[in-house]
């Protein structure tokens, strides 16, 4: 049986380029955003459709769909049980935390440390 070396190349090239992808830092680590972080840790946002300081809380999130937001305005039953008085509140569904009013990008990367 005669080998084809070219071909053997050709193959042996693939399958190590297949390897490299496989294997790259994306694939192997791929970085939690921190919407991905707060909703793993248990943290809900409580809205209303009509408020500026929850318009301005959401806008500081790139990945807003990752976040569990509860708009009070149309979940009022959720929100009666969880007893929200101002918006936006943060509760941690885990460690029943609450936070009230706005919190800044520094307070937001503590809660999910």
């Amino acid at each position: 049986m005669k080998i084809d070396w070219k071909e053997s190349s050709i193959i042996g090239l693939a399958v190590i380029v297949l390897f490299m992808i496989l294997l790259s830092p994306t694939n192997i680590t791929s970085e939690t955003s921190i919407e991905q972080k707060l909703t793993d840790n248990g943290w809900e946002l409580y809205t209303i459709s009509d408020c500026p300081a929850c318009q301005l809380q959401k806008e500081l999130f790139q990945n807003i769909d990752e976040l569990t937001i509860i708009v009070c305005d149309i979940d009022r039953d959720k929100c009666m049980k969880e007893k929200i008085t101002h918006v936006p509140t943060w509760i941690n569904t885990k460690t029943n935390e609450v936070r009230v009013g706005y919190q800044e990008l520094s307070q937001i990367k503590i809660m999910i440390e």
